[in-house]
């Protein structure tokens, strides 16, 4: 996992990092659920962010919150399909109780068509991904921070 992280750009990493931050932040109101794009050509990036919970019933929360990453993990290789890595983050909230994270690995090579078709069900059962439920969010990062040189970029 830290080799495929390891293995981004940094200015990908700085990408990947603003992105998070943003999303943990506006993830105070309600869970949120990104696939976030990667400089290396065969990685997924999906990442889960919940609003947290308060201490007695955050045992519960942490195992949804996985659980749920990991059924967004398997429907991102729909989105995908020919990107063999599938590298899962699961956080809380900034400024939530808690404070814990969740990261899955997926090696999708050797994936059979079954569970292929198994993660389209669960990408249209649950709405992951898909149209009319998804935004594409296209932004513009400067590729030095202070330079003028932008870089288009979406999430």
């Amino acid at each position: 996992m830290a080799r495929i992280l390891a293995g981004e750009s940094r200015f990908s990493r700085r990408v990947l990092s603003k992105l998070i931050l943003d999303r943990a932040q506006k993830a105070k109101d309600a869970a949120i659920a990104s696939l976030l794009p990667s400089c290396q050509p065969d990685i997924n990036y999906v990442l889960y962010i919940g609003r947290g919970a308060k201490p007695d019933a955050y045992g519960d929360y942490r195992n949804d919150r996985a659980s749920i990453l990991r059924l967004r993990c398997i429907a991102a290789k729909t989105v995908f399909p020919d990107r063999r890595f599938i590298l899962g983050i699961g956080l809380d909230a900034a400024g939530s109780n808690g404070s814990s994270e969740d990261f899955i690995l997926m090696d999708t090579l050797k994936w059979p068509e079954a569970t292929m078709k198994k993660a389209e069900e669960i990408r249209k059962e649950f709405g992951y991904f898909v149209a009319g439920k998804t935004t594409l969010t296209p932004f513009v990062e400067d590729e030095y921070p202070g330079s003028t040189n932008g870089v288009p970029y979406r999430a």
